[in-house]
């Protein structure tokens, strides 16, 4: 009795191990086969968008090698990330070629295709600045973004001559990436000191639309500059911004030279009380004129813009606005005035001469408001 039942538990045992054995051959062959079948894949996948790529056919290509990524082989990964990379900079999207070789270097740092493959693409880029290529700015962009090259030499020695470039489009695209990168200064520095003027004059344009304390040693600069209207603008945006005491001098002296142009070419003209044969910009630049002449601490200004409000150049608004700022500068202008007073009669003889007459109130109103004015500073 025992024996029979051993013998068929034997046989339970027996059968087991034969159930066991088939399915463990059963799933060799199929893990075997599944291998076999993702090998062939990989190498089919990867194979496909090589000829695609012999092709041009660039957008059906990556399709096969993302294909060919997604297959848990790192070797296999690598190499397809890097074709992906390099589709696309044979397309000539360097941009997106380096964010592909970004993630190259996500999986392997030291890769030695993917670090030559970006050397190209920095040679690429170079090649572009040198053609004056705005493009080439954004991908510069997107290599300092991505830390893929340093910042040096590459703005000096190629980015900053652009700011010269007479397209409109790069060197605005090369000052917003000389401003990213903190070299912006040195950029508009550069053009302040060219010999062309038109670059001085962009220089002056950026400063004066970018109220920038860093850049107040640009305006020092074209403060200096040769050409007349620069280095009056320049001397007077640091006036007003900075209260610079240099420009204030620079632009009292700018300021005297005019007035006094002014009246001796007023002298010269038959009628008075219209600005008859003076361009038709004086009006306006005299405005300007008496809106900063207060802040310049200059006295003797007062002298010649009072003159020209006796000499019946200035009338209306345009006289109330050269001797409101006159009276702002304070007590300091009594001589001035006083001594322009002394010229009456000369003065009034001259008006005269122009055609202007007490009869219509366009010579007595002028010395009286000075005479008040006087007045007023000695109380």
């Amino acid at each position: 009795m025992p024996r029979d039942g051993f013998d068929a538990k034997g046989r339970c045992v027996m059968r087991a191990w034969r159930s066991w054995r088939q399915a463990a051959f059963i799933l060799s062959i199929t893990t075997s086969l599944v291998a076999t079948l993702c090998a062939q894949a990989v190498g089919a996948h990867m194979k496909s968008g090589l000829k695609w790529m012999d092709l041009k056919e660039y957008n059906k290509a990556r399709q096969e090698f993302y294909l060919s990524s997604l297959i848990d082989e790192p070797g296999d990964a690598i190499e397809a990330r890097y074709q992906v990379a390099m589709s696309y900079k044979l397309e000539g999207n360097l941009v997106q070629a380096i964010e592909a070789c970004v993630d190259v270097c996500a999986i392997s740092p030291k890769d030695a295709r993917t670090r030559d493959l970006l050397s190209d693409i920095v040679t690429l880029t170079k090649n572009g600045l040198a053609a004056g290529d705005a493009s080439s700015l954004t991908v510069l962009t997107r290599l300092l973004d991505r830390g893929l090259i340093s910042p040096e030499p590459i703005l000096k020695e190629n980015v900053l001559p652009l700011l010269r470039s007479p397209d409109e489009r790069v060197d605005a695209a090369c000052f917003r990436l000389l401003k990213q990168q903190g070299m912006d200064v040195e950029g508009l520095a550069m053009l302040a000191r060219d010999t062309n003027t038109i670059q001085r004059q962009k220089a002056l344009r950026i400063v004066s639309e970018e109220a920038d304390p860093r850049y107040q040693p640009v305006l020092k600069i074209l403060m200096t500059d040769e050409q007349g209207r620069i280095k009056e603008t320049a001397a007077v945006l640091l006036v007003e911004r900075y209260d610079d005491g240099a420009a204030k001098a620079v632009v009292a002296q700018i300021y005297h030279a005019y007035l006094q142009d002014l009246i001796a070419t007023a002298r010269t003209k038959k009628r008075g009380l219209e600005f008859s044969g003076i361009d038709a910009e004086t009006p306006t630049r005299l405005v300007q004129v008496s809106g900063i002449a207060w802040k310049l601490g200059d006295p003797s200004l007062a002298c010649e813009l009072v003159e020209l409000v006796c000499d019946g150049t200035a009338y209306g608004f345009l006289a109330d606005n050269l001797l409101a700022s006159v009276e702002r500068m304070g007590k300091p202008t009594l001589p001035y005035l006083k001594e322009v007073l002394t010229r009456e009669p000369e003065l009034r003889r001259s008006m005269e001469q122009k055609g202007l007459s007490d009869a219509d109130s366009q010579i007595n109103w002028r010395f009286e408001k000075v005479r008040a004015m006087v007045g007023s500073l000695e109380r």
